[in-house]
């Protein structure tokens, strides 16, 4: 019964982010929506936010800091001297940008490494939790980098084999989902499963978003990475491996 909830809402949320896919893909916007790329964003990290603001849980909150602030950083050193990343740039699609690298991006990394951590079941352990979150997390820049390079939201110095993306950006992902992960197990490890659906619903829009930009661009590959990443959400259903779902998901 709880699960069939949480797919459900996931179908609702599928529908909002192929709407928004395809508005922008084939809707040409005047210049006055320029903050509609920092809007989606916080659309996406909506269910996650509320979950902060509803639940004021200190460790939480601490944990969602952190992810934005270092996500931030680690992007904007990237930018500037090509590490961990690789060297890039942004384009001028963001509205609300912090010495060139858009405040957004923080949001967007609380949102993907906060999810891939509860991806893992609770049982597994802190070693086994670092490495596939960080494994997850690279999975999640397969499916977002290509279309949103094409897109034109950022441009790479040096070009690799995948889509035209450095393979030193995936090393970087790699390391970055280590160590952001590692900042917030022990704040997360108590998290209630209500705050873990929310973290996947959000996962899920930002996965799912991507997944449906890149098959209309014509990428096969980050289609098929996001389609794979849809069902591993839906099958992880924000409580299954873990506790007791709470009383009004029941």
């Amino acid at each position: 019964m709880v699960k069939n909830v949480f797919q459900k809402r996931l179908i609702l949320l599928a529908i909002i982010a192929l709407t928004l896919a395809f508005g922008s893909i084939f809707v040409q916007l005047p210049d006055f929506f320029s903050f509609v790329p920092d809007l989606t964003l916080l659309l996406f990290a909506s269910p996650l936010i509320y979950l902060l603001i509803k639940e004021r849980n200190i460790s939480h909150i601490l944990a969602a800091t952190f992810l934005f602030v270092a996500g931030f950083l680690l992007e904007h050193l990237s930018s500037l001297y090509g590490f961990p990343y690789g060297k890039f740039s942004y384009a001028n699609e963001f509205l609300l940008n912090l010495a060139g690298t858009p405040i957004v991006i923080g949001i967007a990394w609380m949102v993907i490494i906060m999810g891939v951590r509860f991806l893992v079941p609770k049982k597994l352990g802190l070693i086994v939790t670092l490495l596939v979150s960080a494994f997850l997390a690279v999975a999640v820049d397969l499916v977002i980098d290509p279309p949103a390079v094409q897109l034109g939201y950022w441009t790479w110095v040096e070009t690799g084999p995948y889509y035209n993306i450095p393979i030193s950006n995936f090393f970087g992902w790699f390391l970055a989902g280590l160590l952001l992960t590692s900042g917030i197990f022990k704040l997360t490890e108590n998290s209630t499963t209500e705050f873990k659906a929310s973290a996947f619903k959000s996962l899920f829009l930002i996965v799912s978003y991507w997944t449906f930009t890149s098959i209309m661009l014509g990428m096969i590959v980050p289609f098929i990475v996001g389609i794979s990443l849809m069902i591993l959400i839906s099958r992880a259903g924000g409580f299954e491996g873990h506790e007791k779902p709470p009383a009004h998901l029941s």
